[in-house]
């Protein structure tokens, strides 16, 4: 089983990760922190986490104006990801270690809180 501390900020950074994305699409900062977490978590946990990960391929510049007659766009510098995707993969995992720890083996995931 994992330092019970690193689980506890794991789970809390997921939540909130979750509870605070932007509206439509996120910038590639959410994906990062995001990718940081499941490091932390496999480290930790031993798990193997890479197909929890974002594909490189959801985070892409988006078009900040664009020239229609012309034929001519312009993107952003910077990516980013359809935000349900995302939150998708985000609440993946979350489920993911809540399955393992409510399975008979050693538990490494979250017990979560109900809600009401």
């Amino acid at each position: 089983m994992g330092n019970e501390a690193v689980i506890t900020e794991a789970y809390a950074r997921l939540e909130s990760l979750r509870d605070n994305l932007p509206d439509f699409s996120v910038g590639e900062k959410y994906v990062r922190e995001f990718h940081e977490i499941l490091q932390l978590l496999e480290k930790d946990s031993g798990a193997d986490l890479t197909r929890f990960r974002v594909p490189a391929g959801e985070v892409k510049p988006r078009v900040t104006s664009a020239n229609y007659l012309r034929g001519t766009c312009t993107y952003s510098k910077t990516g980013y990801c359809d935000r349900s995707f995302l939150k998708m993969k985000v609440d993946a995992v979350i489920r993911f270690f809540e399955l393992q720890s409510s399975n008979s083996k050693p538990a490494i995931g979250f017990a979560l809180p109900q809600r009401g």
